[in-house]
């Protein structure tokens, strides 16, 4: 005899359409981030949403390195959509999943109304780290954006950091420019 569960896959409300994204490269999500940091996942705690009863995951993690931005603390949390709790399971498409013990490079945004930083676009803000043999770390995927990085195989946090600045430090020249053109008196075109 066979037993059915039903699981909640998630509540949408509105229509369903078809939805596109623009393409958009790591280094633009990087630029758009408030906070690049390098981190360890502590723990994760899925629960349940008493007001709502949607199901979050709470992931606790430990700063390695500050790359973009600084952080106030050594540890912070996380909150997102998804997980399994109280015997429901929610699925949110493009929500990363961590594991303790794992090392990420993840891409912050603002804090929110709760008081947990934002990801920056979901999955593609986070990106594992794993080390070699010697024990450094690398990028377990290549990024796109960072002209630096364009060939290179095996990207190491150094080197992302690195190109990180130098992508960082090339848009602040740029706005800058931008701007001392935007206020210089426009030349009269004689005709």
């Amino acid at each position: 005899m066979f037993a059915a569960a039903i699981v909640p896959v998630g509540v949408f409300a509105g229509s369903i359409g078809a939805t596109t994204f623009e393409p958009v490269s790591m280094a633009e999500l990087a630029h758009r981030a408030v906070r690049v940091v390098a981190v360890r996942c502590v723990g994760c705690r899925a629960m349940r949403d008493v007001e709502s009863g949607f199901v979050f995951t709470e992931i606790e993690f430990s700063l390695l390195e500050d790359l973009k931005g600084r952080s106030a603390s050594p540890r912070f949390r996380l909150r997102l959509a998804g997980g399994t709790a109280d015997g429901v399971k929610t699925v949110v498409v493009g929500m990363p999943t961590f594991r303790p013990g794992s090392e990420y490079i993840v891409l912050l945004g603002k804090e929110n109304r709760s008081g947990y930083p934002t990801l920056v676009a979901a999955r593609r803000g986070v990106v594992r780290l794993v080390r070699d043999k010697e024990g450094k770390r690398h990028l377990k995927r290549g990024v796109s954006g960072f002209d630096d990085l364009a060939k290179v195989r095996r990207i190491s946090l150094a080197l992302f950091r690195t190109a990180l600045r130098i992508d960082t430090d090339r848009r602040k020249r740029d706005a800058e420019r931008r701007k001392t053109d935007a206020a210089r008196p426009k030349k009269k075109s004689s005709k």
